[in-house]
């Protein structure tokens, strides 16, 4: 028994150094790296197939795939009006010659293995045709440059955009429609008529599933969600994305607690849509900016559309006092707080009429704009403006002109948009100055058709102008008679602007007379056209200055294009408000996924692991070491040889390979005779040479030896950290041996 007990002491000796030893021996982590999703929402206006389909040049596309799958030539970056080159590599754009000649980027591939090449670039053209009559023609001189031979009584500022930032789709897909459009096309008189035949068998084309040479590749697709998982032979390399899959939830008002309860949990990472906006989400928000991060973009303003020609808003003194009586403050809380369509408008931007912020900021002319009339909210003086024009008010307060023309009309607004609570304030805004409206509402083609062609009403309430792509864009909208840019038709009220005016000398001297629709289509395009930004900036305040004394249009607040980051979830490397990145708003990407190409530029990372606290080891020095600063800041040494040392693990791993370090701590002289006897009771054991009683003896003596070690043991556990494997070993060995020796023993008696 009292055998029995030595060893028993000897194993628990031997358990305790085993135990501190282990530690040294680094585990190994086993667990299978989690996927890196991130989750977002592609708003609601697509359907799953059949519903839905991937025949891009067909309306019910499945349009939130397009942004992912597929690229464009380039994307154009509004706020800079500047390019990021992606599909092409380079162009010359030729204004004199009117030649574009892109150079296409080599070596990209569509994900089905099938090389990209500037035949994709003349199939997206072909199935469009006719061509933009900016573009008399289209060819290939090899398989990477596609030439433009352009009308140079067409081109305008938007023509290079329209050029280069448009997707491109695989001409191998469509091909017998392309080869037989563009057979036809090129003949000296083609059939119009057989074009549009074909056009029309396109239009029940369905391919199968998306194929382009963008990061994501479609995995999966319900009317819940879309599944996209990382394609890895992007030509961009696919490390450059940090996300191996992407999820974009279907938005949607019915859906909206719903995602904004994911997203506050984390579970949604980013959120875009104004329909996903409640006015409770939008408080939060605001109020926690270290948790959540807003990179709002405004898409242009809500406001009111005036028909100059209608009396008595022909008269710029009534539209003025309209300017004046309106409460911008008042309003822009209800539209964002009610309807979360947009937000408040600056009062120091009121008197800006449609012309952006972003716009005055690039050109350089905000001192000049802070000059104009501000039209701050004032119902004083826009009720002297009016008994200044000889108009007086009825019993019931409404204002009455001179001609006894009562100010009472009827005025449209867009019914398919959530207007209805800020019509009730507008007519409640006109009401309390006198002037009697009532709201009609109207589809989205009848309203547009009656702001473009008909004089019926006196106001429109319009939700947007588009101003935030592009200024060019801005004036087609505003003034242009036709609007002919080849991405979407817009509104042209401007045909009802006062067109002659006289420009004073402090806006700019000496030019006198002008035709506002000829500074605005004509002047400023020539100028853009030559690169004459000093007479781009010039004809600019000339509008600008217009827009602000004759007033055909009332900003009534900034439309809302938001994104918002959960910053639990995501770390963003391009900056938001108020330092906006102007990689927010690029296109094609535009207003509807203005995270497509930070995403695709790696600008948007999972959120990094929070940084760890230094790891210390022991080591030992092997020579003498004079003092030096750790990567912790702190000064460590001098040491001498075999001094045991407490040092951060980049600092001991830089001696250890500079061979003034090791790891292992100086071998007490009783570890080596522990190691031969082991090794001659393993020999025993094998070779069953030995009697269960010369083992038991053996195993003593071992004790012994044990017993004389652990008076050390307490100055090994000070470093055991840094202690080889190999004695880790030994005292395994030596467990196993003892129990084999402890059963033995038992089994005997």
């Amino acid at each position: 028994m009292n055998e029995l007990t030595k060893m028993g002491r000897s194993i628990v000796l031997l358990l305790l150094l085993l135990g501190l030893l282990l530690p040294t021996i680094p585990a190994i982590n086993v667990r299978a790296q989690e996927k890196r999703v991130f989750y977002s929402i592609a708003h609601y206006e697509w359907r799953a197939p059949p519903l839905g389909h991937f025949n891009y040049f067909v309306t019910g596309s499945i349009w939130p795939v397009l942004h992912f799958v597929f690229e464009p030539l380039a994307h154009y970056l509004v706020d800079n009006d500047t390019f990021v080159p992606w599909l092409a590599e380079r162009w010359n754009y030729d204004l004199t010659a009117g030649k574009l000649t892109i150079y296409l980027r080599r070596n990209v591939k569509w994900q089905d293995g099938k090389p990209f090449t500037s035949e994709d670039v003349l199939a997206y053209r072909y199935l469009n045709y006719p061509f933009p009559r900016y573009v008399k023609s289209v060819s290939a001189p090899d398989e990477y440059t596609v030439v433009y031979d352009l009308d140079l009584n067409y081109i305008d500022p938007m023509t290079l955009i329209s050029l280069l930032a448009h997707y491109v789709h695989p001409a191998h897909v469509y091909k017998d429609f392309y080869d037989r459009i563009k057979a036809e096309a090129l003949k000296p008189e083609p059939n119009i008529t057989k074009i549009q035949a074909i056009q029309q068998e396109l239009q029940a084309f369905r391919p199968e599933w998306p194929i382009g040479t963008g990061p994501w590749k479609l995995k999966d697709i319900t009317d819940e969600g879309i599944l996209l998982v990382k394609w890895d032979e992007w030509w961009k390399g696919a490390d450059t994305i940090p996300w191996d899959e992407l999820y974009l939830y279907r938005g949607g008002p019915e859906r909206r607690e719903m995602l904004q309860v994911k997203f506050l949990a984390g579970e949604i990472y980013h959120i875009w849509t104004t329909d996903d906006f409640t006015p409770e989400f939008y408080r939060l928000v605001k109020e926690h900016p270290e948790k959540y991060t807003l990179v709002f973009r405004p898409s242009g303003h809500m406001g009111l559309y005036i028909n100059c020609e209608w009396y008595p808003f022909s008269l710029k003194e009534v539209r003025q006092a309209l300017y004046y009586a309106f409460d911008e403050k008042t309003f822009g809380e209800v539209s964002i707080y009610a309807q979360s369509v947009g937000l408040p408008l600056p009062s120091e931007l009121k008197g800006w009429s449609f012309i952006p912020e972003t716009i005055a900021k690039y050109y350089g002319i905000e001192d000049f704009m802070r000059k104009l009339n501000k039209y701050e909210y004032n119902p004083a003086k826009a009720e002297e403006i009016l008994r200044g024009l000889g108009f007086t008010k009825g019993a019931d307060g409404i204002w009455v002109t001179p001609n006894g023309t009562r100010l009472d009309f009827d005025y449209p607004y867009f019914s398919a948009l959530p207007l209805e609570d800020l019509d009730f304030v507008v007519t409640e805004w006109f009401g309390s100055i006198g002037i009697k409206l009532h709201p009609v509402p109207y589809s989205y083609m009848d309203f547009f058709y009656l702001l473009n062609r008909d004089d019926g009403y006196p106001l429109y309430h319009c939700f947007w102008t588009y101003y935030g792509h592009h200024l060019w864009q801005l004036l087609q909208v505003e003034f242009g008679p036709g609007y002919e840019w080849g991405y979407f038709g817009g509104f042209r009220p401007g045909t009802r602007y006062p067109q002659i005016v006289e420009v004073p000398d402090w806006v700019e001297p000496g030019l006198g007379t002008v035709n506002i629709t000829t500074v605005a289509l004509e002047y400023f395009r020539e100028a853009y056209m030559k690169g004459d930004f000093a007479a781009q900036k010039k004809w600019l305040k000339v509008i600008a200055w217009y827009a602000n004394e004759y007033v055909p249009f009332i900003p009534m607040c900034i439309n809302l294009r938001p994104l918002v980051f959960n910053n639990d979830c995501v770390d963003l490397l391009a900056s938001g408000e108020p330092n906006r990145d102007p990689i927010w708003l690029s296109m094609p990407i535009g207003d509807c996924f203005f995270f497509a190409l930070p995403l695709h530029l790696g600008l948007i990372r999972p959120k990094a692991a929070p940084v760890a606290p230094p790891i210390y080891v022991t080591a030992y020095a092997k020579t003498n070491i004079p003092a030096f600063t750790g990567v912790d800041g702190k000064t460590y040494g001098p040491y001498k040889e075999g001094d045991a040392m407490l040092i951060p693990k980049e600092d001991a791993e830089r001696l250890v390979a500079e061979g003034k370090a090791t790891y292992s701590p100086p071998v007490p002289a009783e570890i080596p005779e522990i190691a031969r006897a082991v090794s001659d009771l393993l020999g025993r054991v094998s070779r069953l040479e030995t009697s269960v009683s010369t083992i038991g003896a053996d195993v003593s003596a071992l004790s012994k030896k044990v017993d004389d070690l652990s008076g050390q043991i307490a100055s090994i556990a000070g470093t055991a950290a840094a202690t080889t494997t190999t004695v880790v070993g030994i005292g395994a060995v030596i467990i196993i041996l003892s129990v084999i020796s402890l059963i033995m023993s038992l089994r005997k008696k």
